[in-house]
């Protein structure tokens, strides 16, 4: 896994965000899109996946819910893969 310090993961750069996505197994890149919104552990794609993500720092659980921690929010930005929801 790409090493970033808390200081530089807000300046991931394209390449970087891509290199770091390369390295994620398929059933991660699937949690972790499913992960946009808090999920419950029932209804993710695979449980492997998910606490891969865990490991990595890119994903968060409590009791059963799991969310994008903020390294994940900011890997999805980079990639353009991170949607506003507006009203």
């Amino acid at each position: 896994m790409l090493n970033y310090s808390e200081g530089t993961w807000a300046e991931l750069t394209v390449k970087e965000a891509t290199a770091l996505w390369n390295e994620l197994s398929g059933a991660e890149k699937d949690v972790i899109l499913q992960l946009r919104a808090v999920r419950w552990d029932g209804y993710l794609a695979s449980k492997t996946g998910r606490d891969g993500l865990v490991t990595r720092g890119l994903a968060i659980r409590y009791e059963g819910f799991n969310a994008l921690s903020e390294h994940g929010l900011i890997l999805l930005q980079a990639l353009g893969k991170l949607e506003v929801l507006t009203r």
